[in-house]
Formats: C-alpha cells, sequence, structure tokens
C-alpha cells in the first residue's frame, strides 16, 4: 500500500532527476508460520494442557514442509473458534472482517496440496509421515465444512493402497504417540 501523496512526491522527484520508490508494508517472512506458533502456545496449548497429563510440542524449530500444513492447522482452527464464537458458520466472502484470514488459508491449502501432489505423484519417500498430510486435507476440509472431504477421504485410501495397504503402513516404525496425536 503507498502512502497518501507519493505519487505527487514521486512526479516532483523525477523532475528533479531522482526517482523514490514507494513505501510498502511487508510482512517478514515466515510471518503466517510465526503467528501459528503463536496462536499454538497461547490458544491451543493452555486448553491441551488442560486435557492431558503432558503434552510434547511440535518441533517449531525444523523448517520444512509439515509447517506448511501446521499453519494451515491454525487457520482452520481460529476459523473454527470464530464460528463457535458467533454461533453459526461462517463461509468465505460472508463475512468481511475474515477475509485476511480466508485469504491465508486458501494460500497454505494450495501449498498443502502441490505437497500432496508431490506425495501422490512418488516424489517423496513414503514414510507413516508421507501419509499424513493427505490425511490434514481431509481434516482442513471437516472443520471447515468443505464439500471435498470425501473425496479426500477416497483419495487417501486409494494411495495407501497404492503403496501396500494398512499392512505395508503398520509395519512402518511409529512416532512418538505425543507428537503423533499433536499432528493429527
Amino acid at each position: 500500500m503507498q502512502r497518501p501523496g507519493a505519487s505527487r512526491d514521486m512526479a516532483a522527484e523525477k523532475q528533479k532527476g531522482r526517482i523514490l520508490l514507494p513505501l510498502y508494508k511487508t510482512e517478514p517472512p515466515n510471518w503466517d508460520y510465526m503467528q501459528a506458533v503463536k496462536y499454538y502456545f497461547t490458544t491451543v496449548r493452555p486448553h491441551r494442557a488442560s486435557e492431558f497429563e503432558a503434552i510434547s510440542d511440535p518441533p517449531f524449530h525444523i523448517q520444512g514442509d509439515w509447517c506448511i500444513g501446521f499453519t494451515c492447522k491454525v487457520i482452520c482452527d481460529r476459523v473454527v473458534n470464530l464460528c463457535k464464537a458467533e454461533g453459526r458458520l461462517l463461509r468465505p466472502g460472508e463475512e468481511p472482517a475474515l477475509g485476511g484470514l480466508w485469504a491465508s488459508y486458501w494460500r497454505y491449502l494450495y501449498k498443502h496440496l502441490a505437497m500432496v501432489n508431490n506425495i501422490v505423484n512418488g516424489k517423496v519417500v513414503v514414510t507413516k509421515l508421507a501419509v499424513a498430510p493427505l490425511m490434514d486435507l481431509m481434516s482442513f476440509d471437516l472443520l471447515n465444512q468443505g464439500i471435498f472431504w470425501q473425496l479426500h477421504m477416497n483419495g487417501l485410501f486409494a494411495y495407501i493402497e497404492s503403496i501396500g495397504g494398512i499392512k505395508f503402513i503398520l509395519s512402518m516404525p511409529r512416532l512418538p504417540y505425543r507428537f503423533a496425536s499433536l499432528m493429527q
């Protein structure tokens, strides 16, 4: 967003032989992820701490694809909590004040879909963690009352069958329970 009068200042400076660049407000890299971490510690973790004996926090220090899913999960949680506070389902575009939140959600969902496509196309080594983004895709749709959750569930089952089925999944090393439960 340009500051007021910027075009007038630029025209005056251009006549003097200098060009001023317009001022824009930018967010630091990974801003949404850092906001998701903050939301986790201020909203999600205290609630989970009262429900469970001990929790293992996700590895926030590790950068990678899991940050995309985590950010999307937090945005979904925020939307769900706003729906509960309003006492009604808030769909994209209904509430102008939520436009930025929905825009962030769609941006991260797009990144998450790219990650899922890499998994399905065999560009990722198959591990138990490789199945999690497919499950996340279904959960995002369920949380936001989307219409594609059944398609995502069918896609998950088809992918599991293509890599060897449930027997293959069960034969893989297990994740630590507490971390795995937070990631689902």
